[in-house]
């Protein structure tokens, strides 16, 4: 007889390309080792990868300010002088307060 092994998780969607995925911490190996096996979501395919491993929400919370704030900075290095500039600009210094460039 084959044993069968349940997983409980929360999957939260933070922004359409990043979700949050609370597992219990005996469960944390598994799921990271799982991810990339995983290709296919509702019928669309899927590239998952894991960004941080945290022990709390906030701590995941942390991260993604940070990694968020990072693209937006690489977003600025690369933006056309103008409109596209601005917009990074705005929302950088929504998060980041007061920019000048």
């Amino acid at each position: 007889m084959k044993e069968q092994i349940f997983l409980y998780c929360k999957v939260k969607v933070v922004d359409g390309d990043v979700a949050l995925i609370r597992v219990e911490s005996s469960s944390e190996k598994f799921v990271t080792t799982v991810l990339p096996f995983i290709t296919l979501i509702s019928g669309s395919e899927v590239v998952l990868r894991s960004l941080f491993v945290g022990r709390s929400i906030r701590a995941c919370e942390k991260f993604l300010i940070r990694y968020r704030r990072t693209e937006l900075y690489s977003l600025l290095r690369h933006a056309e002088p103008g409109v596209e500039k601005n917009a990074t600009l705005k929302a950088l210094n929504s998060v980041s307060g007061k920019l000048n460039c």
